[in-house]
């Protein structure tokens, strides 16, 4: 790896549209006819440094978990939070969910099979008070809804709902409004590595019943440990919740790549842009690395940050003249403009993720495409404006991959 930045100056000499003048911490958007707020960390220049009840240490970035928190504090008594946790090790979100259940919340959370066996105080101090905690079993497959054995296999999601049930205080937005019904998801686990100390998003949704009603549907499904093979099905939406704010595709779905479906609907042509944030990207998923390079060869200008990248993936990337910059990432990110069936959009693809292939074929897992955003004015997308920037923040302050590659064996 070549220790040179991707400054700037590069990133001028690739992309012909301007960057927003100033990165964005949080940003609050109509999306889709939804109320929505989008919170970015960016560890090289923290969005929040410190939070009360998180330790802090230099080169991280509360501004994500504090927001979950924050959320999970503001559901009020006969209210309800239904979560997911991958990976824990913050004191503080456990000790907010037990607080809540103390206040009178329902609290119903299901884990990945690896929060049973943690020791960290998160789990066997706090977690374990909560009266309604599945710990998915390998009884029953890895995952809480994928059949698979594998020990690569995870319940990957990072997603929690929250409604006011019985209450009239509702749930309150960064802002001060009040809302009854709020849904959370993104990239970043409740832990210090990959929740502070990594580029992460998460978005937050309020007030729009049918979609809240899907999620809480599939995580219903979780903690009851409902079991497919293939779970995500267009045909009976399992797993496929698409609503106007948000495009929801939930794996596992070993018989379609969820990923190269949607790339698959770019049609290349000159000023397509093509940025991807991804935590790594795997040899596993070279049909995904194939269409990259199918799209740069279109002349898409395709830009890559990833934390790690297999040897093949990389090998192919890099033949295609794809510039591929190494930073800490752990968002899942596709940052689009393009040309989508005739119709010129800006769109952005987020969620849990990874480029590997237990994320598709055997994980839980939640790719989400927000609602597009129309060609023209700059000030008609906000919420790409807000992951472009995001990106470059990963990406200039990154080293360009020149040769040696970082390996990875399993999805994180």
């Amino acid at each position: 790896a070549s220790d040179q930045p991707a400054t700037s100056s590069s990133r001028e000499n690739v992309d012909a549209a301007p960057r927003a003048t100033a990165s964005a911490c949080v940003i609050d958007q109509l999306v889709g006819g939804a109320r929505m707020f989008i919170h970015f960390a960016r560890p090289t220049n923290p969005c929040l440094p410190v939070a009360q009840g998180f330790a802090d240490d230099p080169g991280r970035d509360f501004n994500i978990v504090a927001e979950l928190r924050r959320l999970i504090d503001a559901t009020p008594a006969g209210g309800t939070i239904k979560g997911h946790i991958y990976a824990i090790d913050m004191d503080a979100i456990a000790k907010a969910l037990v607080a809540a259940q103390t206040r009178g919340v329902n609290v119903w959370i299901s884990t990945d099979p690896t929060v049973k066996a943690s020791t960290d105080p998160s789990r066997t101090q706090y977690l374990s008070q909560l009266h309604h905690i599945v710990f998915c079993s390998t009884a029953n497959g890895v995952p809480c809804i994928g059949t698979s054995t594998s020990s690569a296999a995870a319940s990957h999601v990072k997603l929690f709902y929250f409604d006011q049930g019985t209450s009239s205080t509702g749930i309150t937005s960064p802002t001060g409004e009040h809302y009854g019904r709020a849904s959370w998801f993104g990239s970043a686990n409740q832990t210090y590595v990959s929740g502070a100390e990594m580029f992460n998003n998460s978005v937050t949704v309020y007030d729009w019943q049918t979609l809240q009603d899907d999620l809480e549907s599939y995580l219903d499904d979780m903690y009851n440990q409902v079991q497919y093979t293939q779970y995500f099905d267009r045909a009976s939406h399992r797993g496929y919740y698409p609503h106007p704010p948000a495009t929801f595709f939930a794996s596992p779905s070993p018989d379609e790549d969820l990923v190269l479906s949607e790339l698959n609907t770019i049609t290349p042509q000159v000023n397509c842009k093509v940025r991807v944030m991804q935590t790594f990207i795997n040899d596993s998923r070279l049909d995904v690395v194939g269409r990259l390079i199918e799209l740069k060869q279109g002349q898409c200008d395709v830009l890559i940050a990833t934390d790690e990248i297999q040897p093949n993936a990389f090998a192919q990337l890099h033949a295609a003249g794809i510039p591929i910059v190494k930073q800490h990432i752990h968002d899942k990110l596709f940052i689009i403009y393009g040309n989508f069936a005739g119709t010129h959009e800006f769109r952005v693809y987020t969620g849990s993720h990874n480029l590997g292939s237990t994320a598709n074929d055997t994980n839980e897992e939640l790719f989400v495409r927000l609602a597009s955003e129309p060609a023209g004015d700059a000030s008609l997308r906000p919420v790409y404006n807000a992951y472009y920037d995001h990106f470059y923040d990963a990406y200039d302050s990154g080293s360009l991959l020149t040769g040696a590659t970082n390996v990875t064996s399993a999805d994180d």
